[in-house]
């Protein structure tokens, strides 16, 4: 399908559960050769508006600069990806800004993905948008082919993610991912899919817990009122030994010969073990909570892609997804985790636009489905 860059907004927005995640592209050429109609000055206010500022004060929304991808082709047009994220709970806001902004639904084309596409629909299609849903998963395996495509350096590894002073992050060609592979989507919740090619992938697990769960109860327990000051709390935090029991606490030779497995002291034995402890509670500093349940995320997660690692035998696994967005502290404790219990026998593997490839996704996809 041919789009007329001045005609037309481009963007793909997946809505889960916490997070909205939009990718917006900007055509090269955006009015050179044109006319200046209603959904040309439209597709010119909504650029304007969204490449001038990284944050949107209106909403708690914020432009993530260091991802926009330059020169990248969209049909039969080239132009930039722009990446932009808020809370889902913000959307009402957000469809009220564009008309409080006056910038004109006429032109707007929303290719939508995720669990609350199907929810908002009846609030964009009263805004007389061009607005489509496309399924979750083919969104996801569309936008991580496209972005390892064209996007230099998307995919890496940790080496050494135990070790603070040695860990290094190394990226990979584009090749170097090779099927089949496990793709493990960590957002509010978690799936896990066997790819085998670029179009054939099977859900093959998952759990309720992830990113909702990490934020919800660290909203609860700590003063955090976003992921952003969750995080920063937990990379503050020292849960071993003072929320978390470690197995140095009861000795390293219970466990070893229970398990047969060689374990450091400070080894996570029972996650909250010291919670149980009124004075020890009372003690708890709200870091040191924090990283618990970072670290009790990890954990589980990292227990059901073990899981699927030995019932498929596939040794390569790539985490995805919006709870790994500025959240290192995750990607070297869950590949810490993969090295240790497989004994380096599975490679994790993460990209840098982590959080936006069902969003990217659906903005590839946005011709292939109907309004």
């Amino acid at each position: 399908m041919s789009v007329n860059a001045d005609e037309t907004t481009l963007l793909g927005v997946d809505l889960g559960n916490s997070l909205a995640k939009v990718v917006y592209f900007e055509p090269e050429k955006l009015g050179e050769n044109c006319h200046l109609s209603a959904s040309n000055s439209s597709s010119k206010a909504i650029r304007d508006y969204i490449t001038s500022k990284t944050t949107y004060d209106e909403v708690d929304g914020v432009r993530e600069e260091s991802l926009t991808i330059p020169g990248v082709p969209l049909n039969d047009l080239t132009g930039s990806l722009h990446f932009i994220r808020f809370p889902v709970i913000e959307l009402d806001t957000v469809i009220g800004l564009m008309k409080t902004k006056g910038l004109p639904a006429k032109g707007i084309t929303i290719t939508a993905t995720g669990m609350g596409s199907y929810v908002n629909r009846k609030d964009f299609e009263e805004m007389e948008v061009d607005y489509r849903t496309a399924d979750e998963f083919t969104t996801q395996a569309s936008g991580l082919v496209y972005l390892l495509q064209h996007s230099p350096k998307e995919c890496y590894y940790f080496e050494n993610p135990s070790n603070e002073e040695l860990c290094r992050k190394v990226h990979v060609e584009k090749d170097h991912l090779t099927y089949p592979y496990l793709l493990v989507t960590v957002g509010s919740a978690t799936s896990i899919c066997l790819v085998t090619s670029p179009k054939d992938f099977t859900v093959i697990g998952g759990s309720s817990i992830g990113g909702a769960m990490f934020l919800g109860l660290c909203c609860l327990v700590t003063p955090a009122k976003n992921f952003d000051e969750a995080m920063a709390l937990a990379k503050r935090g020292n849960h071993k030994g003072t929320v978390d029991k470690v197995i140095g606490e009861v000795g390293s030779e219970y466990l070893q010969l229970r398990s047969g497995y060689k374990l450091p002291p400070d080894f996570v034995l029972v996650s909250f073990g010291h919670m149980l402890d009124p004075e020890q509670r009372k003690a708890a500093k709200p870091e040191d909570l924090a990283r618990s349940l970072l670290a009790t995320i990890t954990t589980v997660v990292g227990a059901a892609v073990g899981d699927s690692v030995r019932a498929t035998g596939v040794k390569q696994v790539l985490f995805v997804g919006s709870f790994f967005g500025n959240n290192d502290l995750a990607k070297k404790q869950i590949t810490a985790m993969q090295h240790f219990v497989s004994q380096g026998a599975v490679n994790s593997f993460f990209i840098e636009h982590e959080g936006y490839c069902s969003a990217v996704g659906a903005l590839v996809e946005h011709d292939k489905v109907k309004a």
